[in-house]
């Protein structure tokens, strides 16, 4: 029993010093998950930067390092400064003007920077500034997506931007709720491991006191274990305090969060309502076009019937002209009938002027044989 209860009481300092050295450990626990981001972010870029350098196959080791920099052909933006990978540009969806904008953002910027910024750099209410996006690198962003989509316009542009950075802040607080609550859990862990040490040591306390009068020293220990265990319980009422702070902290931005996404579908709803007022637009000017055709085909089909009108009343003067002739030609006929009929009466004007000669000629004889018979009667 003697050699039984020093044991138990090295066991149970050892509990303590081991619940009191968690908490440092936790503490470094907590600054390397708070530099996790930072490291995840350059991971990220060094990822990036392989894949934009990954030499082609069939090349030599000596041949690939030295053609790494005349792999990656860059793609000035709209004539400025500002310069993308030309092989991720060229692979930009292109099918509407707010996803070609967003991703050539995050082509610029990359996707951390548009979470930790803004464009104009002023937040919300009650919300700390944050740093302003570069002006030259949006400017050439407008730029190169109006060269694309030219029926746009620039605050078009920078409203997709706008929402693109509030999405990635979105996205990024989802990120660090989900990383705070994975650490709360294993903080929780861990702190019911070290109750459960504890409860261990308070029933190895009862078999202690029991025993007072005969081991004063390890009653003195036993007091310090009470110490060390109200400090580590007083250390679990401030981490308890500070996960209900958490939880409303939590419940908060869950609540900014739930407002966020409800703001970017009205974002989404709006856009597409103006899309569908662009679309209307486009149609009714369409519209308009086609009745501005139908009344160009009217005015055809109306000009086409003058021109037959045109050629009817064409024929029609050549028609009274020939009739004209035919009139003319039938007064000459007229006339030639006249003079024939003249001519006729001339004839018989002749033919009687004939007959009265005729007739002199026979009374002329008459009388000359009448005095030939007159002078045989004197002879």
């Amino acid at each position: 029993m003697d050699e039984g209860l020093p044991a138990m009481q090295h066991n149970q300092l050892m509990d303590y010093n081991t619940g009191q050295q968690m908490v440092p450990q936790m503490d470094e626990i907590m600054a390397s998950l708070r530099e996790l981001p930072e490291m995840i972010k350059i991971m990220k870029e060094c990822v990036h930067c392989i894949k934009s350098l990954k030499p082609s196959s069939g090349g030599t080791p000596s041949s690939t390092t030295s053609s790494f920099v005349t792999e990656v052909e860059m793609q000035p933006l709209a004539g400025s400064e500002v310069s993308v990978p030309k092989r991720a540009f060229q692979r930009l969806n292109r099918t509407r003007m707010t996803i070609f904008a967003q991703e050539l953002a995050v082509l610029v910027f990359t996707k951390d920077v548009l979470a930790q910024s803004m464009l104009t750099g002023k937040s919300g209410k009650g919300a700390p500034p944050k740093t302003q996006l570069d002006v030259a690198k949006v400017q050439a962003i407008t730029d190169a997506v109006l060269l694309e989509f030219p029926q746009s316009t620039a605050s078009d542009v920078r409203a997709a931007i706008r929402r693109k950075c509030n999405n990635e802040q979105f996205i990024q607080k989802k990120r660090q709720r989900q990383e705070q609550q994975h650490f709360r859990q294993l903080q929780q862990e861990q702190f019911l491991q070290q109750e459960e040490h504890l409860q261990q040591g308070e029933h190895s306390q009862q078999g202690v006191h029991s025993q007072q009068e005969e081991h004063l020293q390890q009653e003195e220990h036993l007091q310090q274990g009470e110490h060390s265990q109200q400090g580590v319980h007083s250390q679990q009422k401030e981490h308890r305090q500070q996960w209900m702070q958490e939880d409303k902290q939590l419940i908060q931005d869950e609540m900014l969060l739930i407002q966020a996404e409800k703001l970017q579908k009205l974002g989404q709803q709006e856009e597409e309502l103006q899309q569908s007022v662009q679309q209307g637009e486009h149609l009714q000017q369409s519209v308009q076009h086609g009745e501005q055709l139908q009344q160009s085909v009217q005015q055809g089909e109306q000009l086409q019937q003058s021109v037959q009108q045109g050629e009817h009343l064409q024929q029609s003067v050549q028609q009274g002209e020939q009739l004209q002739q035919s009139v003319q030609q039938g007064e000459h006929l007229q006339q030639s009938v006249q003079q024939g009929e003249q001519l006729q009466q001339s004839l018989q004007q002749g033919e009687h002027l004939q007959q009265s000669v005729q007739q002199g000629e026979h009374l002329q004889q008459g009388e000359q044989l009448q005095q030939l018979r007159q002078q045989e009667e004197h002879l």
